[in-house]
């Protein structure tokens, strides 16, 4: 296994471990065969780097992926904002949730960038 940073993966690389998000939503599976659309969301979610297989090493361990940390600090500050704003509405509702999906999402992304 080796580390690789998200901006140099590359379609066909395999994950080593699961890779996960900091509240542990899982993204990718543990030999999961990487493809153009997993590096977008790798990127989107903020995942600065995940272990892939070797060419010779067909064993595969579940672990978390670490996210760069300025952008861990960042979804910190998202993810306590959002809950502070939303705090008197009903966060259950699945609008709700979706649009805090996206303002996530958006405020990682011009974090990553």
């Amino acid at each position: 296994m080796r580390i690789v940073s998200v901006r140099d993966l590359e379609a066909g690389m395999v994950c080593a471990k699961d890779v996960a998000t900091l509240d542990g939503r899982k993204l990718l599976k543990a030999g999961s065969k990487l493809c153009p659309s997993n590096l977008r969301t790798l990127k989107a979610w903020g995942i600065g780097q995940i272990e892939i297989l070797s060419q010779d090493q067909p064993s595969i361990r579940v672990v978390h992926a670490t996210p760069d940390q300025k952008i861990r600090e960042t979804a910190l500050k998202v993810q306590q904002q959002v809950r502070q704003r939303l705090r008197h509405n009903d966060v259950l509702c699945s609008e709700v949730r979706m649009a805090v999906r996206v303002i996530e999402n958006q405020l990682l992304k011009e974090a990553a960038s």
